[in-house]
């Protein structure tokens, strides 16, 4: 659906939709700053969109709620800070419900703009870039922690990280945040510090099976023990692509499905591969080809998968705007 007056986005920030009866509600950057928009599902048609939020932002993927649609908000104050609120929505008219004060920011925050969130079952857990926040859906802070962030012209590196929600393990979160680097496991009830493993080649963590947290790095794949944070293997491959998710196939037996690249045709060219890899010990199980995508930088993922089929975007290169929507049938 086309949007006049929306506008493209520099920084590598995912803008995740919802949906919530016969609507869909998604962010756009539109005007002086991200809004949350309302679109009916079945004609693209924009129901609302958060205009009267002036000189607020919206910084967060929507939250369905019930009858509410969720979101952190962002409002600039004087001496270079900024207010980080949770603010409910109608549904229906877009209308503001309410809105609780979570924490002041800094200036050096909108040098990210990174604000990730997971829904738990009574409450949000959001990563900031240096700072982790939880709360109820009320907007009653539970608990904030904070983490040692490097100036964003002083770690150039940062820009590799990925903009992830954090992952929720029974009453247990991990997270991995741009800026930081580092991986954190943390109680959910009262943010105490499980451990914290110093990475300083982190970009994300991909998956969170049983025992094992899969980390990617800038050499590959690492799993880290769930209980001390310590490696329990390592998988090296320094072209993976965006598409990397986990697959269980069992409940014993769960994989993570990847893809990445190797030389071919003389190291003129490269091909994209989907390998299973076995998420406990980092062992690959098997690898699928693909060489009709072979081409000198090819693209491939961010992915859905349902049954035995895998929807994904392939590209030819990072400067070409074009993608293409694939379906590949998994054997």
């Amino acid at each position: 659906r086309n949007v006049t007056g929306v506008q493209t986005c520099a920084l590598p920030i995912s803008m995740r939709p919802a949906l919530l009866g016969n609507s869909l509600y998604v962010r756009l950057l539109y005007g002086d700053g991200p809004v949350l928009a309302s679109i009916e599902r079945a004609s693209g048609k924009v129901n609302w969109l958060s205009s009267e939020l002036k000189g607020q932002w919206i910084v967060s993927d929507p939250i369905p709620r019930r009858d509410r649609i969720l979101a952190l908000t962002l409002q600039r104050l004087e001496l270079n800070e900024s207010m980080l609120r949770l603010t409910a929505f109608d549904a229906e008219t877009g209308e503001v419900v309410s809105q609780s004060d979570l924490l002041r920011l800094n200036s050096s925050w909108m040098t990210r703009r990174c604000c990730e969130v997971a829904v738990l079952d009574d409450g949000v857990l959001a990563v900031l870039g240096g700072v982790t926040v939880c709360s109820d859906f009320q907007g009653n802070v539970r608990w904030i922690r904070k983490q040692v962030v490097l100036p964003f012209d002083e770690e150039p590196d940062a820009v590799a990280q990925y903009y992830d929600p954090p992952l929720i393990h029974g009453n247990e979160a991990c997270y991995a945040q741009p800026g930081v680097r580092a991986v954190d496991c943390v109680e959910l009830d009262t943010g105490r510090l499980k451990w914290s493993r110093f990475l300083p080649d982190v970009m994300r963590i991909v998956a969170w099976q049983e025992n094992t947290v899969v980390v990617q790095y800038d050499q590959g794949l690492r799993g880290l023990d769930a209980n001390t944070g310590s490696t329990n293997w390592e998988q090296r491959s320094t072209d993976n692509m965006t598409l990397q998710m986990a697959s269980p196939t069992a409940s014993k037996s769960p994989d993570l499905l990847f893809a990445r690249s190797i030389r071919v045709d003389a190291g003129k060219k490269l091909q994209p591969q989907l390998v299973w890899l076995d998420i406990a010990s980092g062992n690959i199980k098997s690898i699928k080809p693909l060489p009709e995508l072979d081409g000198e930088e090819p693209r491939l993922g961010p992915a859905l998968r349902a049954g035995n089929k895998l929807w994904t975007f392939s590209g030819r290169g990072q400067a070409e705007p074009k993608r293409e929507l694939l379906e590949i049938v998994l054997q």
